[in-house]
C-alpha cells in the first residue's frame, strides 16, 4: 500500500452464505453473473440472488438501502456509493475481464478516439482497478 493510505477491509466469501445478494443481472453480464455463482459454490453455498437490476448504480443504491449485499468488479467502487463499504474478498483469486466490443466495418473518429484513449491509459486503469 502507498504511505498514508489504508488497506482494504477484506470478507471472507463463506461468511456471506446466509445474506441476500442483489446481483447486477446475467442477462447484461452472463460472465460476471457466473463467475460469482461458481465462486459461492466452491465456497460451499449457494447465493440467495433476491435481485437482479440492470444498472450497477442499482445494485448499489439496493446494497445502500441494507436489501442485500453484492459483488461487484473493484472498478465499480468509483461510482456514486453513499452508504455502502467496499471489502475485498477472500479468497482474492478470481478476475473478471473487461472487454469492449465494436462493429470493425467503418469505424467512427469517436470509437477510434476511444480506443486511442484506452490503450494509451491501459497501464493507468489496470492500476485504479486493484484495490488497495
Amino acid at each position: 500500500p502507498q504511505a498514508g493510505r489504508a488497506k482494504a477491509k477484506s470478507v471472507r466469501l463463506a461468511d456471506l452464505s446466509k445474506e441476500s445478494f442483489v446481483l447486477f443481472h446475467r442477462e447484461g453480464a452472463p460472465p460476471l453473473f457466473d463467475t460469482i455463482t461458481r465462486m459461492c459454490n466452491q465456497a460451499g453455498f449457494s447465493p440467495k440472488v433476491d435481485c437482479e437490476p440492470d444498472l450497477m448504480q442499482t445494485v448499489l443504491t439496493i446494497v445502500a438501502a441494507e436489501q442485500g449485499v453484492s459483488i461487484v468488479p473493484a472498478c465499480v467502487r468509483n461510482l456514486r456509493a453513499d452508504g455502502v463499504c467496499f471489502y475485498r474478498l477472500q479468497p482474492d483469486d478470481v478476475r473478471v475481464d473487461l472487454v469492449a466490443v465494436w462493429k470493425k466495418q467503418a469505424p467512427s473518429v469517436a470509437l477510434r478516439a476511444f480506443l486511442d484513449v484506452i490503450d494509451e491509459k491501459l497501464p493507468l486503469i489496470r492500476q485504479k482497478s486493484e484495490l488497495r
